[in-house]
């Protein structure tokens, strides 16, 4: 199997979907495109909006390659759920009780999540460390000015 880079991953995705919609865009918008072509203006936005969604597309990608698809999720919920939060507060939406409710579930459910990963982290690592959840701590000398460490040979 070919290991793909994300931004390689990206490439091929986005390459394959605008061979798959050109051809059907340019069926249907040919002659409105050239009786009436955008604006510099708005081929500018179209451009920019195209170059942040490839390097949010690509970041995804990394992102994937570097947690588990759990976590990916669960964080994709946060984002979804600031996004909510921020859109309300720009445009000033009158929300009802039940949005709210949602919202909070939405973080409560990763506040849990990262909480029982914690966790889970905390214990697995203590059963590799021996069982202990304490530090180690030196073993003392009986003898006063000497150190309690091996020496090294």
């Amino acid at each position: 199997m070919v290991s793909l880079s994300p931004v390689q991953l990206q490439f091929y995705t986005s390459a394959t979907a605008m061979l798959m919609q050109l051809p059907i865009m340019l069926w249907y918008h040919t002659r409105e495109l050239i009786d009436n072509p955008p604006s510099a203006h708005l081929t500018l936005l179209l451009m920019i909006a195209a170059v942040a969604y490839h390097l949010q597309s690509v970041t995804a990608y990394c992102t994937m390659d570097l947690v588990s698809p759990v976590t990916m999720s669960v964080s994709n919920c946060a984002k979804r759920a600031m996004l909510i939060v921020l859109s309300i507060i720009y445009f000033g939406n009158a929300v009802g009780i039940l949005t709210w409710l949602g919202m909070a579930m939405i973080i409560a459910g990763v506040f849990g999540y990262n909480r029982a990963r914690t966790l889970q982290q905390q214990k697995d690592k203590a059963s590799a460390d021996g069982d202990s959840l304490l530090p180690m701590v030196a073993p003392s000398s009986d003898k006063p000015g000497e150190s309690p460490w091996p020496k090294s040979t």
